[in-house]
């Protein structure tokens, strides 16, 4: 059902390209691109974890020429060919990018002249992302390294990774910020980054 449905809004939009996000769009999107019959349908992958990758290789033979593949690097490019069955040579590679100006070092540190340095997280408080890990580097480091740990977003793990850090006795030195639309001044102000 969901396929015909995105198949009818994808052939009522009549777009000149159906971009395919992640696993999900490769198979849902993708397939419904096609029934749709939308002129150009790009594929692009992400990451390196494929849970999808049994279904979406018994169906790559049904995909048409006009489907595309991007990764964000070589390495995933590489993994999703191997995963998919797909030629590597069939990827295009379009590396992040990002305007590094937007994130210059800021005068106005979070660190006192005596206090601990700051190490920012950005990222959704889900398992993918792996936060319990940077709770335990602060548990190992704690009494070490005069750091700070302050971890921006939101997500469905929050409770739970409190919990930890409560559990880890790193919860004085770890702050939660939640969801945050300022991502580029919490970076200036960090002294460093750990995704």
């Amino acid at each position: 059902v969901l396929l015909w449905r995105l198949a009818r809004a994808i052939r009522a939009r009549r777009p000149d390209v159906v971009h395919c996000w992640l696993e999900g769009g490769a198979l849902w999107g993708r397939f419904a691109a096609v029934l749709a019959g939308a002129p150009r349908i790009l594929v692009s992958f992400r990451s390196a974890g494929f849970d999808l990758a049994p279904v979406l290789r018994r169906l790559q033979p049904l995909s048409p020429r006009r489907v595309r593949y991007v990764a964000n690097s070589r390495a995933c490019a590489r993994a999703a060919a191997s995963a998919l069955g797909i030629p590597e040579a069939d990827f295009v590679v379009v590396e992040n990018g990002i305007d590094l100006s937007a994130y210059g070092r800021g005068d106005e540190g979070w660190r006192p002249p005596t206090g601990p340095w700051t190490v920012l997280s950005v990222g959704r408080l889900t398992a993918a992302k792996n936060h319990g890990m940077l709770l335990r580097v602060a548990r190992r480091l704690r009494g070490k390294l005069p750091l700070r740990f302050v971890i921006a977003g939101h997500g469905e793990l929050e409770a739970s990774l409190r919990a930890e850090a409560r559990s880890l006795g790193v919860e004085e030195g770890v702050e939660f910020l939640g969801l945050r639309h300022d991502v580029a001044d919490l970076l200036r102000r960090a002294d460093l980054f750990c995704f």
